[in-house]
């Protein structure tokens, strides 16, 4: 339910002309932190789906998951001509159809933790999670270049690349639909 009313409550703010920045930073933390809570569940299915064939699995989800950016992205370069409400309604109503799908899934056996006693509680589990990936010569490395590029790369993404193409292009939805899609297609 979260994920639906933020798009519609900012969709609402726009609509009536009352969007301004808390609105905007508050529907960031708000989706921000609807996806910090699906992406690992979302994650977390796919060993459950994969059978012994996770690699094909996560590489399938992972194509799947550009394509529908892309058309995402082809969608949002028509923003200038519907605007804004309309798409952040369309939003909306995916994340409900989304919901949908996934309440009508039946509901998966919980895992058994290998090697560890019963539930300790959040902020343990959490605190021997979080050791055990500072202490692994594996995980550690990575988990370090992934926290670099969420707060050196993504925040210019996100942030400075949509002012670049507004204020030095003079660019409109479609050309921030451009550099997106270029972006996602040279992941590929």
């Amino acid at each position: 339910c979260i994920a639906i009313a933020a798009p519609l409550l900012l969709a609402v703010a726009i609509g009536t002309s009352n969007a301004d920045f808390s609105t905007l930073l508050l529907f960031a933390l708000i989706h921000g932190g609807v996806q910090a809570m699906v992406v690992p569940a979302r994650d977390a299915l796919l060993s459950r789906i994969a059978n012994n064939n996770i690699q094909h699995t996560i590489t399938t989800v992972m194509g799947l998951q550009f394509i529908c950016q892309i058309l995402g992205f082809v969608v949002a370069s028509g923003a200038s001509l519907i605007g804004a409400t309309a798409l952040l309604c369309a939003q909306a109503a995916l994340y409900g159809i989304g919901a949908l799908c996934a309440y009508r899934l039946p509901p998966a056996r919980p895992l058994v933790p290998m090697g560890h006693e019963a539930y300790r509680g959040t902020r343990t589990e959490l605190g021997h999670a979080f050791r055990d990936v500072v202490q692994s010569a594996r995980i550690g490395p990575i988990m370090l270049v992934m926290v670099g590029v969420g707060f050196i790369f993504i925040a210019v993404f996100s942030v400075v690349i949509p002012l670049m193409v507004r204020d030095l292009y003079q660019g409109d939805s479609v050309g921030l639909a451009l550099i997106n899609g270029a972006f996602v297609a040279g992941v590929l």
